[in-house]
């Protein structure tokens, strides 16, 4: 799904209609939205226009600084796209396995000292209802 008008429309019905573990929706909305570089003209368009960007006429766009985004090099995909939601607990996490140790060696006859660091542990996400992304 690319991030037009439509996109962001189906986004934001998707996770409106989220519910908790009994069943009865939950108050969610986007508050972050990152991408690709290349999508940075239209997250500009579709968040940041006052202007519905995908009609001729001078029509209101409803999703009008909905949220601000960011764009990062990193994110490879260029139609991916995702949004962080307002869930208060939840979102990504580290989790520490063992602990940072680090080491320091001294090479005698080169008067080189060696240093090492050693640890473990996992990334991940605490609450599904943190994130919704699009690949």
């Amino acid at each position: 799904m690319d991030v037009t008008t439509t996109g962001w429309q189906e986004m934001d019905i998707e996770v409106a209609d989220w519910r908790d573990a009994r069943g009865n929706r939950i108050n969610t909305q986007a508050m972050l939205a990152w991408g690709n570089p290349f999508n940075k003209a239209n997250f500009k368009r579709t968040i940041l226009s006052s202007d519905d960007p995908s009609t001729a006429k001078r029509a209101i766009n409803p999703f009008y600084n909905d949220c601000k985004f960011v764009t990062s090099p990193y994110l490879t995909s260029q139609k991916g796209w995702g949004v962080k939601t307002n869930i208060p607990k939840g979102g990504g996490r580290w989790f520490w396995r063992e602990r940072v140790n680090f080491a320091e060696m001294q090479v005698q006859d080169r008067r080189v000292k060696r240093h090492m660091v050693h640890f473990c542990g996992s990334a991940g996400v605490d609450n599904w209802r943190a994130y919704w992304g699009s690949i």
